[in-house]
Formats: structure tokens, sequence, C-alpha cells
């Protein structure tokens, strides 16, 4: 293998490509590969984590994109925007070409064009959820609710066809890879956890960090930290379940910490419910290390994950998570710092009996996992491995 192609055309720059460039940077550093990256040219962090990787000494062809964004129905009649990505990856004519998706539905236009070239396709991929369990919950209250709903279904019918295509596949948890082989995946499927850049992560005192962000010294925090979308991470769920139980929550304290585009009904919500004493958000950081370090514990009401790094980061922060009941929380975490998603009184339950707890030994041993398992060295070497086969 002389030459590995990545592609990614998605507009946003999340955790997914921040775990990929990781690998690709171990590459550079092991390996007299030859690299080519195809992006889309409005994804300025991309852009730049790329251009940065550079700087170690120009090893990777950045080829810049901006396709019309379809859908996995109308992919199967985009026969000239596939034609123009094939013709593209003909001319880089790598010996692999890895597609780094969040999900099946994203990036797959580089997947159908790499099967179509001829070239041995792998599919880097953290969600193998179902679209129908993505959207359970949604009520189908109008005649346009149901044609919704159609539309789902047939893109559900038609994922299984993208599911078939890679010749192999990475993911991050077993859980994961279960996913994927009831998705009806192939059989090679590698998993490779998450890593944790543990050179970054700073502790700091915690009544000093608070006082950096104005925060109560003596109000038992809870943070919830990712991007702020209902859908999938649940901040919603969690102002419900604070609202309702507000009376037993007297010294805690919740930050939310992040961007999103459900950032304003968010706002709506806390005032509406008169919140404002007990929730308050910031804006992302880019380096959490003070928010860990003047926080007491992780909540992750997600209704769906892959591995999520904040977890592990809190981790090594001797933080206890409490989460959903799915996914890699599941996977990983304590049974007694797990509720089930949507049940409101079981997460303040949760919360309350994890904050009461002697958590010292899970936390030891958390600490411990993250910088053996889960570190970033171990996740390039193994991510290494997994695309090139040695």
């Amino acid at each position: 293998m002389k030459k590995i192609l990545f592609y990614d055309d998605v507009l946003v720059f999340g955790g997914h490509e921040i775990m990929a460039l990781a690998g690709i940077r171990y590459i550079i550093e092991y390996s007299d590969l030859l690299l080519d990256f195809i992006c889309h040219e409005e994804n300025k962090r991309l852009r730049l984590a790329l251009e940065n990787l550079n700087k170690r000494g120009d090893r990777i062809k950045i080829h810049l994109i901006k396709p019309r964004m379809l859908d996995s129905l109308e992919i199967f009649f985009a026969r000239n925007e596939i034609a123009e990505t094939r013709r593209l990856m003909k001319g880089i004519d790598p010996d692999v070409a890895v597609v780094i998706q969040g999900r099946i539905e994203i990036s797959y236009q580089g997947l159908v064009a790499s099967k179509k070239a001829g070239y041995p396709t792998i599919s880097y991929i953290p969600l193998a959820h179902r679209m129908p369990s993505c959207l359970a919950g949604r009520k189908i209250r109008r005649f346009r609710d149901m044609k919704d709903f159609i539309y789902v279904r047939l893109e559900d019918i038609a994922d299984r066809y993208f599911y078939g295509l890679p010749d192999k596949f990475i993911t991050i948890s077993k859980d994961m890879k279960d996913k994927l082989i009831s998705n009806g995946a192939g059989p090679k499927i590698d998993v490779v956890y998450n890593g944790t850049d543990l050179s970054g992560l700073k502790i700091f005192n915690k009544a000093d960090s608070r006082e950096r962000y104005g925060l109560n010294k003596e109000n038992y925090l809870a943070a919830l930290i990712g991007r702020i979308a209902f859908s999938q991470k649940g901040q919603d769920f969690l102002i419900d379940a604070v609202s309702e139980f507000r009376d037993s929550l007297e010294d805690i304290g919740f930050l939310i910490i992040g961007e999103g585009p459900d950032k304003q009904s968010l706002e709506k919500m806390i005032a509406a419910r008169g919140l404002a004493g007990h929730v308050r958000i910031i804006p992302w950081q880019d380096d959490l290390s003070e928010i860990y370090s003047a926080v007491d514990m992780l909540v992750i009401p997600s209704r769906f994950e892959g591995m999520p790094l904040v977890m592990t980061e809190a981790m090594y922060y001797r933080l206890p998570v409490i989460a959903s009941d799915v996914d890699g929380m599941a996977e990983l975490l304590p049974r007694e710092w797990l509720f089930k998603y949507g049940d409101r009184e079981g997460l303040i339950r949760t919360l309350r009996k994890v904050r009461a707890g002697d958590n010292t030994t899970k936390l030891d041993e958390n600490r411990r996992l993250v910088m053996d398992k889960f570190r970033l060295e171990r996740f390039g070497a193994d991510f290494m491995r997994a695309v090139t086969g040695n």
C-alpha cells in the first residue's frame, strides 16, 4: 500500500472528524504512506486542521469540493454527482479509500463513488442506528407527518443498501459493531475505541475555575457538554427533568456547554420554566479543562450516541458520569450510573444517588482505564492497523 484517500464532505466539524485527524496524524508520523483528503470547501475548521497537519511535512494533498447535499433516496438518481466524484477519485488513484461517516447517511456520495471506481472501501463510522430509531417519539399528527414517516421508512430501506457497500467498517464500540451486523454490514468490522488526548487536559483549582466563569462556589454542579441538538443530545429532556423536580435540587446547578441549532429554543425553555437560577448556558470551549475542573459531574441524557469523547475526558478528571442507558455509555459505565432515556424521575434519582454515594473506587478505575485503553497513542496505532492491515 502506497496511497490512502480520505473522504469527508460534511459542512460541520465534529468529534468523528477529530478522531479521524488523530489517526491521520499517527499515520503521518509512523509511515511513509501518501495521503489525499477530499473535503467540503466550506468546512473551514476541517480545512484548517488538515493544513495544520501539513505543517509536519506537507504529506496530505487536499482536494476541495462543493457537492450538492443529497439524501439517501436522491443519490440513486444523482448520476452526474457520483460520476464527478468518481472521476476525482480516479485521478487520485489510491490503494484504499476511507470514507469518514458520522452515520451511514453521511458522505455516502464518496462511498458510492469509491465502489463504482473499483477501490477497496472502508467506512469509518461511529453511529449505526437505524433511522426510525433516531426519530423515535415523533408523533404523527398530520398528513405531512405521515408523508415524512413513509419517507423515513424508505430511507431506512435505502440504508440497508449503503451498509452493504463497504469492504470493511471501522467503528468505535462493540455495541456499534453489533448494530452494524444487524444492519447488514459485512463480516470485516474492526473496533477502534476513541482516544483521549491527555496532553491537552489540564487540571485547575476548582474554586479558581468557578470564579473565572462566575459560578456559585457552594453548589454541586452537573455539566452537559455537546452540540445543542434536542433530537440526539437531549438538552430538552434535561430541562424537563430539572423543571419537574426543582424542589429537590435546591443546591444543585446545571451547566450546558455548547452551540447548535436548538440553542435559542433551549434559552426560551429555561426562561419559560423560570430555571435561570438552576441552569446556565456557556458557549463551546475548544479547551474544556477549566470546565471539567469546575464541575462535579457530567450528565449525558442523549437519545443515542457513539462513544462520547466528553465521557472519557470526564473519566480522566475523576468525575462521575450519569447517562442514558444506551450505546457507548451502557458499554462503559457502571449500571448504577445509568437511567432510561425519557425517564425524568430516573435521571434525577440517579443524579442524587451517585452524588450521595462513595464513588472513589469507580472513579479511580475509570481514570486508569482512560490512561490505558483510551489513550490517543493507542487509538492512533489501532486506527492505522485497521486502515492498512498492518
